[in-house]
């Protein structure tokens, strides 16, 4: 009989570099913000890098993807989409971490994959490692894709998500029944898209005026 007892604990993965670049961005934008109100209250100049850190915000700080026992989660800057287990049929790493359903791709933005310096920089460690290994460990290295070394966020998380899926499918708790009905769920983030809506309206309207 399948044992339901959850193997993996809830995993939470956000970017580190992301959120370094985020934080730098967001300084700057507090340091244009008081410099603009030192230098006379330029209102153009408030909103303009307010928004320059909302906008850092919601794109590098907010995304993350959350694995349960109950379903992947994808935090984009803009929407949530929930995806159950059962829904699942594979995991892509071209662009960024990819979900593939019956119905459609759910693509994460925390979890990118690696540009051409990265994916150069892991072709020659994998070459390096390929060397070094010997009989049939040098198998693993030939179907790898640079965006499923485990180095790189994409990897990360697409390890995350396969060996969870992996071990619910050897112990019979994926219902292949579900996978063309189970609901994947879309949450937009209307407060996300409302805020920067109104700040961008407001900067092209002050700067207009200040013309």
């Amino acid at each position: 009989m399948a044992s339901n007892a959850n193997r993996f604990p809830d995993y939470t993965f956000r970017p580190r570099n992301a959120l370094i670049l985020a934080i730098v961005a967001i300084i700057l934008c507090a340091v244009g913000v008081v410099a603009s109100v030192l230098g006379g209250v330029h209102w153009f100049g408030v909103l303009l890098w307010l928004t320059a850190g909302l906008l850092a915000y919601i794109l590098w700080v907010h995304p993350r993807v959350a694995v349960t026992d109950d379903a992947v989660t994808f935090v984009n800057p803009f929407s949530d989409v929930t995806i159950p287990w059962d829904a699942i049929i594979n995991v892509e790493t071209k662009y960024s971490v990819t979900v593939n359903t019956p119905g459609k791709k759910y693509a994460a933005w925390a979890a990118p994959a690696p540009g051409a310096t990265s994916s150069l920089r892991e072709s020659r460690r994998t070459e390096r490692e390929y060397q070094r290994a010997d009989g049939r460990d040098k198998a693993k290295f030939t179907t790898m894709r640079a965006g499923d070394h485990f180095t790189t966020d994409s990897g990360i998380v697409a390890k995350q998500i396969r060996d969870r899926l992996a071990d619910k499918a050897e112990r019979g708790l994926l219902d292949i029944d579900r996978t063309e009905t189970a609901v994947v769920c879309r949450r937009w983030n209307l407060l996300h898209l409302a805020s920067l809506l109104l700040l961008l309206v407001a900067t092209v309207v002050t700067g207009i005026a200040a013309v």
